[in-house]
């Protein structure tokens, strides 16, 4: 047999292995996601009327907060740092 044939039985093997790894990590159990926070996005609006000039306005307000981690988690400056 020749090289080229050799190749290409490698290549076949190594595909198969590649496919066969991918199924099974596709069964693997995947961890419990837990329930989303409450909403992180608000927007209140209020409408007034301006009484010099009796324009009526509309007082938009948008609240957007960003939690990355649960409140009781360490923040970087509650962990001691390291000497270099």
């Amino acid at each position: 047999m020749n090289l080229r044939l050799w190749l290409c039985v490698a290549s076949g093997v190594l595909v198969i292995h590649i496919g066969v790894v991918m199924i099974w990590v596709n069964f693997q159990p995947r961890p419990k996601m837990r329930p989303p926070g409450p909403n992180a996005f608000h927007a209140r609006s209020q409408g007034v009327v301006d009484p010099n000039t009796g324009e009526s306005l509309v007082i938009r307000e948008f609240t957007v907060s960003t939690r990355l981690a649960p409140p009781d988690a360490e923040t970087p400056e509650d962990q001691p740092r390291k000497a270099e």
